[in-house]
């Protein structure tokens, strides 16, 4: 990711400054209001487990199931990095999990800066991992982030930072 930033940062003007936004997200800025590109970093720790029925309805009843099947998973700590620039709405993002980088894409849902894996590496998907997601509001707050993985054929397991109650 590292490589992929550094090469968005090189569109970046040379008049940079940097802020800490109470999301505890680092975000670097440049360049002019109607051009402004963003790049940041954060890190996230993951607190719950949900279960969801395929059709994405959500089965409650089989969140204890989820918790004792990922219960090694959770706690465990995301480091995201992401370029935005927000004029043309050209995003790249990269999210590490147990130390496996994971390239995410750009979703384009409206009102959120938000990025979906195309698929895990082997490792992840060994332990039952099949997608992550990664979303921050337009103006930096409510970061979520979200590690995908099966229960059982029709149920899977969403881990993630926030509780669904917590979502706004």
């Amino acid at each position: 990711m590292k490589v992929i930033l550094s090469n968005f940062a090189k569109t970046l003007s040379r008049q940079m400054a940097t802020c800490i936004c109470a999301a505890g997200i680092t975000l670097a800025a440049a360049g002019p209001l109607n051009a402004l590109e963003l790049i940041g970093k954060t890190s996230v720790k993951l607190t719950t487990a949900s279960a969801f029925l395929e059709n994405g309805s959500r089965a409650p009843d089989k969140d204890d199931a989820c918790t004792e099947r990922y219960e090694a998973d959770l706690g465990t700590v995301v480091n995201i990095e992401f370029g935005i620039n927000v004029t043309t709405l050209i995003m790249l993002a990269e999210a590490e999990v147990q130390g496996i980088a994971v390239e995410l894409h750009p979703l384009g849902i409206s009102g959120t800066y938000s990025f979906m894996s195309d698929g895990l590496p082997e490792s992840l998907r060994e332990k039952g991992f099949m997608r992550e997601i990664f979303s921050v509001k337009t103006d930096f707050s409510n970061e979520t982030f979200d590690l995908m993985g099966e229960l059982d054929e029709n149920t899977n397991c969403v881990l993630s930072n926030l509780r669904l109650s917590d979502r706004r």
